[in-house]
């Protein structure tokens, strides 16, 4: 008999879920879905989350298979199982809880707790997409209702099959950073002649990085992460994380 994959995380089993892997039976894994728990940014909230999927409080039976806060990952199904938590994505996606709320500002995502998390996020996500060979894309609502796999969030899978009217992570949680920051823990590297020949990245980064990038290359100051940067055409401030320091320091590696 099968048993469905685990990581070695914490395991606490949540009460609400459809058992396939556990039965010797297999699903397809197409999509990981991104989540926040509106839970408190607290050092145990993925504990405290995982206790209330085990218990299923209050007769609600709702799963993730992943909750995920600054320190911590604490596995709740296994992954060759569903999740109750997206409906339209469970069948076929794996989905991460993360701790914050909907309603967070850019500036809230940025933190030094978000920063912690959506790190630890990201390197849980990349073992994923490498497991199943998932590509790194962000896929909304059309993408999702193409049939396309990639990393979406409960808010693409709502305006895609309207069988909910989850908007999490919200609509500043930084999706193409954390995107970015799974394609660096994969070692993806870019076609350095992307942006004059239009041949695409193994992987999809923000509109600005390229701006960005030949900004510094032409022998502006930095990069450090944090740095602010003007977005060409927007007066929007990006704050440059530090997986796109990285990326730029692996372009600058490929020119030598």
């Amino acid at each position: 008999m099968a048993i469905g994959r685990r990581l070695p995380y914490p395991f606490l089993q949540a009460s609400g879920y459809t058992r396939v892997g556990s039965l010797g039976e297999f699903r397809p894994v197409d999509l990981i879905v991104v989540h926040d728990m509106e839970a408190p940014e607290l050092t145990k909230t993925a504990e405290n989350v995982a206790q209330y999927f085990h218990t299923g409080a209050g007769g609600r039976k709702v799963s993730s298979h992943y909750c995920i806060d600054s320190d911590s990952v604490v596995q709740c199904v296994r992954e060759d199982d569903v999740a109750w938590c997206a409906p339209g994505s469970n069948h076929n996606g794996i989905q991460l809880e993360h701790a914050g709320y909907a309603r967070q500002s850019e500036r809230d995502w940025q933190d030094v707790y978000s920063k912690a998390m959506l790190d630890l996020s990201a390197k849980l996500t990349a073992q994923i997409c490498r497991e199943y060979r998932i590509p790194v894309y962000f896929l909304n609502a059309a993408g999702l209702k193409a049939g396309r796999r990639g990393i979406t969030t409960h808010a693409e899978v709502s305006r895609a099959f309207h069988r909910s009217d989850h908007t999490d992570p919200g609509p500043n949680f930084p999706i193409h950073d954390y995107v970015g920051a799974v394609g660096y823990y994969l070692g993806k590297r870019p076609n350095i002649t992307a942006p004059q020949d239009r041949k695409p990245w193994p992987i999809p980064v923000p509109a600005w990085f390229w701006v960005w990038a030949e900004w510094h290359l032409q022998g502006r100051n930095g990069p450090r992460p944090g740095d602010a940067y003007p977005e060409e055409g927007d007066r929007r401030v990006v704050r440059i994380p530090e997986w796109a320091v990285r990326r730029l320091e692996a372009l600058v590696a490929g020119r030598k």
